[in-house]
């Protein structure tokens, strides 16, 4: 992100016209029409669908609780409405499609602690069935890679945030765990995402129970092994300062906390 100065200066001003494109009715609209197997998007697509939440996800000036609170309140249910279509062709999407999904999940990323004050029962526990059939997509898993990222990659992860909000609510919690996705997030430990392996183990370790491990047969002497490696490597970051790949310290921070609560 830009420093505050910056975006106080120079993109406060377009804050509030962003806002209104992502709660348009337009917005809806294209979201919908987009074609599962599109390999491109148009000019007017990419503004709406990918440059607008862009936006949103990197803003760093004033207003930004507020902001995100008005687009939620408005947009949370239709999002749900939005995979509710498109997670039916999972199948045939292409990257358009992905990075499209994964730019309307990274507005999620902001509706921490407003889940359930935002959707009712059906709809909270429609977006974490959608959330379920593009984590367990092979067509996803089987591509997702540590360097460079792909679509896959940033598409699974930007799921798992989701899901690590979800756990700290109730409602969402008590459902993700009657859906018994222990085979999903096993799945997924396996990737070589660092990132993926550490969020698949957090939501195991929020949604497993006993008759999970007995039942799936769960590795857990691997599992430990690995959590301990992710926090080793939190622990001691690499030396290479010069990566674009490098890891800020609030990253390494947040790893950490999430390691020591998985190991609880």
């Amino acid at each position: 992100r830009l420093p505050w100065n910056s975006h106080r200066d120079l993109f406060v001003p377009l804050l509030q016209p962003i806002i209104n494109c992502l709660t348009s009715s337009t917005y809806v609209q294209l979201f919908q029409d987009l074609k599962p197997n599109s390999t491109s998007l148009s000019s007017i697509e990419k503004f709406y669908l990918i440059k607008c939440p862009h936006f949103l996800e990197s803003y760093n000036g004033t207003n930004l609780d507020k902001t995100i609170e008005e687009v939620l309140e408005i947009m949370l249910p239709g999002y749900v409405l939005i995979l509710d279509k498109h997670t039916k062709t999972i199948k045939q999407w292409q990257h358009p499609m992905m990075r499209s999904i994964r730019c309307l999940l990274a507005t999620l990323v902001f509706a921490e602690g407003c889940f359930t004050s935002h959707l009712n029962k059906q709809s909270l526990q429609s977006l974490i069935d959608h959330l379920l059939c593009i984590s367990k997509e092979l067509k996803l898993s089987q591509n997702i890679n540590k360097s460079p990222k792909t679509q896959e990659t940033i598409l699974i992860d930007a799921v798992l945030a989701v899901f690590i909000l979800l756990v700290y609510e109730s409602d969402a919690l008590d459902y993700i765990r009657k859906c018994k996705p222990a085979k999903i997030f096993q799945k997924l430990i396996s990737t070589s995402c660092e990132t993926t392996v550490l969020n698949a183990c957090m939501m195991l370790a929020y949604t497993v129970d006993e008759n999970d491990i007995k039942g799936s047969h769960m590795d857990l002497s691997r599992l430990t092994v690995t959590i301990l490696n992710l926090l080793n490597k939190a622990v001691e970051p690499s030396e290479q300062t010069n990566s674009p790949d490098e890891r800020t310290a609030e990253n390494i921070d947040r790893d950490k906390i999430q390691l020591v609560e998985i190991l609880k």
